[in-house]
């Protein structure tokens, strides 16, 4: 059985927002790498990954429709 999805954010999606927070709309490579330059070295997948959750969550949202895919 699947663990039901939280409303609240983990650890991840936490660093992850922070960096949207801070910059502003960005895509997750530009999160992939604000990450790797405070030292949390992310695949671009874990980061894309992540990003998708905070959609799904409602957390961001997609501002562009040709890639790569903008976030805010």
């Amino acid at each position: 059985m699947a663990r039901p999805k939280a409303k609240e954010l983990t650890e991840r999606e936490l660093e992850v927002m922070h960096v949207f927070w801070d910059r502003g709309e960005s895509t997750a490579a530009d999160v992939r790498d604000v990450l790797a330059e405070q030292g949390r070295d992310l695949a671009y997948t874990t980061v894309a990954t992540l990003v998708r959750i905070l959609m799904e969550k409602g957390f961001l949202n997609q501002t562009n429709e040709e890639r790569p895919f903008r976030f805010v």
